[in-house]
C-alpha cells in the first residue's frame, strides 16, 4: 500500500541572520515552520558560541558576503525557496569612515549573491528579498516618501544601498526573478545594537534609572525619523515573499519624531520628564524635580552630511499586501528601556548577543522580560518549556537538526572591521537595519554616577507592568515618584 509522502517544509536562507533583523525572523519563519539556513561570519568568539545546540530548524553557514566562492558552495548544497539579503555594513557615520569597505559589502555582496543565484539556475525557483532603507530619499525629498519619491543619498551607505536596489530591480526585470525591495524605515527593538542611537538612549536611561550614570551624550536632537519596531517590520517583509510577484515596497508608521522626542519618551518610562534648554550644541536636557543635567549634545556625534527629516507612507504594503504596523513609539520605547533596565540588572547590558535566538539552551533565571515582552519566543516541534524555547525533541534530534556546516573557506578574512564583537551591524553578515542618526559610538561617554552605599543600593523601585496577550507592555505604573536615591530597581512585577 503506497503512502503519500510528507510536504517538504520550505527553507529560507538568510544572510545577516545574526543581527536585529534576522533574530526577528528566525523566530517568524521557524513559528511558520520552516527550515532556516544562514549565513555566520566565521570567528572564533561565534565558533565557541555557537558549539551549543541550535534551535530545531536552524543550520547556520560560515561565509562572507565579499567571497563569491563561498556563496556558490553554500547555495549548491542546500534546497532554498526563499533568500532574504539582510547582510550589511549598516552604519551611516560608519559608512563616512570606510566607503569601500561598505559598498563592497553592500552593493557588491549583494550583486555576488544575486549572481551566484543566477548562475545555479535558480532564478525562477527562489524569491529574493533585498533590504534597502528610507536613507535612499535624501534630504529634499518631500514628506511622505513612498516607492515613487526620487532618491538623492547623501551618505557612502545610502549610495551603496541605491546600488543594491538598483541591481535587484535589474535581475528581476532582465532574467526573472521573483525578487523584491524592502524600503524601510527605521524599525527598533531591545534586540538593536547598542551602538545605535535609540538603543543607546534607552540602555543609557537604564543605568540611570539604577543609579549606575548621571548622564550621557548625543549629536542632532532635531533629525527626525519614522520609528517603528523591528517585529512588525519583519512581518511585512515575509509578505511580500508570498506574494505572485515582486515588487518594491515601502515600510512605515507615517508617524515621524526627532530624537528629541525619542529621549523624552524614554525618561517618562521611568517616570521623569526632561526639560530643555539652549540651542545647537550648547542644548542641554535637565531632569525636572532634581535639576540633574541628563542629555548634553557632543559635535563629535554630528555626521559630515545629514539626513534631516524622514516621514514614510506604507500605503502601497498595505494595499496590496494588508501590511500595517502595531507599534506605537511609546510601546516600542516602554518595550526597550524595560528590557534595558533587566539587562542592568542582571548585569548583562552589553554582554547580549542576538547570537542568544539561535541558540537552543534555557534562558537563565531572571532574564530580560523578553521572555514575555521581547523575545516572543518562536514556537516549533513540541511543547514550550519553562525557558520558552521548544522542549518536544530529544537533545541528540535537536543536535541533528540544527547545526553549523563548516564549508572550506580558503582565504577567508576572519575580521572584516577588525572588532567584530565589539561593535554590533559592522560586518559582512550583520542584520540590515535602519541605521539611525546623529550618533555612531562604539564606547558612550558616561558619566560616573554619584557613589552611593550599600544601604542605598537595596532600596527598590516597584514598576507594575500590564502586558497583553500578545506580549506588548499596555501600562506601566508607581513610576512617577521615582526618585534618584532609590538606586536599584530590585524588583518589576508583571501583571498578564
Amino acid at each position: 500500500m503506497e503512502t503519500a509522502e510528507s510536504p517538504r517544509p520550505k527553507s529560507a536562507f538568510i544572510t545577516g541572520i545574526t543581527g536585529q533583523d534576522g533574530s526577528y525572523l528566525v523566530d517568524l519563519l521557524l513559528e511558520k515552520g520552516y527550515q532556516v539556513h544562514g549565513l555566520v561570519r566565521p570567528s572564533s568568539q561565534r565558533r565557541q558560541f555557537l558549539s551549543h545546540p541550535l534551535r530545531r530548524g536552524i543550520t547556520l553557514h560560515y561565509g562572507d558576503m565579499t567571497d563569491s566562492a563561498t556563496l556558490m558552495q553554500i547555495l549548491s548544497s542546500i534546497t532554498v525557496d526563499e533568500v532574504y539579503h539582510l547582510a550589511a555594513q549598516s552604519h551611516v557615520a560608519v559608512s563616512f569612515q570606510t566607503p569601500l569597505l561598505t559598498c563592497d559589502i553592500n552593493a557588491l555582496g549583494s550583486l555576488r549573491l544575486l549572481e551566484v543565484l543566477r548562475i545555479l539556475g535558480l532564478a525562477k525557483k527562489v524569491k529574493f528579498y533585498s533590504a534597502v532603507t528610507s536613507e535612499l530619499f535624501g534630504n529634499e525629498a518631500p514628506a511622505p516618501q513612498d516607492e515613487t519619491t526620487p532618491f538623492a543619498p547623501v551618505s557612502p551607505y545610502a549610495v551603496s544601498k541605491l546600488f543594491q536596489y538598483a541591481i535587484t530591480a535589474n535581475f528581476r526585470e532582465a532574467y526573472g526573478f521573483h525578487a523584491s525591495n524592502g524600503i524601510l524605515f527605521n524599525h527598533e527593538s531591545p534586540r538593536r545594537g547598542t551602538t545605535f542611537v535609540t538603543r543607546k538612549i534607552t540602555t543609557q536611561v537604564a543605568l540611570i534609572a539604577c543609579g549606575l550614570s548621571d548622564s550621557f551624550e548625543l549629536g542632532n536632537l532635531n533629525a527626525t525619523r519614522d520609528w517603528g519596531h523591528a517585529r512588525d517590520y519583519i512581518e511585512g517583509i515575509w509578505m511580500m515573499l508570498q506574494q505572485p510577484e515582486g515588487g518594491d515596497y515601502v515600510l512605515a508608521t507615517g508617524q515621524a519624531s526627532s530624537v528629541r522626542d525619542f529621549v523624552d519618551a524614554a525618561f517618562k518610562v521611568i517616570g521623569s520628564k526632561i526639560e530643555w534648554s539652549g540651542q545647537n550644541e550648547s542644548e542641554m536636557g535637565t531632569e525636572v524635580g532634581t535639576g540633574r543635567v541628563r542629555v548634553r549634545v557632543n559635535p563629535a556625534y554630528y555626521r559630515p552630511v545629514e539626513n534631516e527629516n524622514l516621514l514614510g507612507s506604507a500605503a502601497k504594503a498595505k494595499e496590496v499586501l494588508g501590511w500595517e504596523p502595531k507599534y506605537t513609539l511609546q510601546s516600542l520605547v516602554e518595550e526597550m528601556v524595560l528590557v534595558d533596565i533587566e539587562l542592568v540588572k542582571s548585569g548583562r547590558m552589553f554582554s547580549s548577543t542576538n547570537l542568544d535566538w539561535l541558540v537552543d539552551s534555557p534562558r537563565e533565571e531572571g532574564d530580560d522580560i523578553g521572555t514575555a515582552i521581547a523575545s516572543a519566543p518562536s514556537s516549533t516541534a513540541g511543547d514550550k518549556g519553562s525557558d520558552g524555547w521548544s522542549s518536544g525533541v530529544e537533545e541528540s534530534e535537536k543536535t541533528e537538526c540544527s547545526s553549523v556546516v563548516e564549508e572550506p573557506v580558503p582565504g577567508m578574512v576572519e575580521s572584516i572591521m577588525g572588532a567584530e564583537d565589539k561593535v554590533e551591524n559592522t560586518s559582512g553578515v550583520t542584520a540590515e537595519s535602519e541605521s539611525v542618526p546623529t550618533d555612531i559610538d562604539v564606547s558612550a561617554e558616561v558619566e560616573p554616577a554619584t557613589p552611593y552605599s550599600a544601604a542605598e543600593s537595596e532600596k527598590t523601585v516597584n514598576l507594575t507592568i500590564t502586558i497583553d496577550g500578545d506580549g506588548r507592555v499596555t501600562r506601566v505604573c508607581n513610576v512617577a515618584d521615582f526618585a534618584l536615591e532609590e538606586k536599584v530597581p530590585a524588583a518589576i512585577v508583571v501583571q498578564t
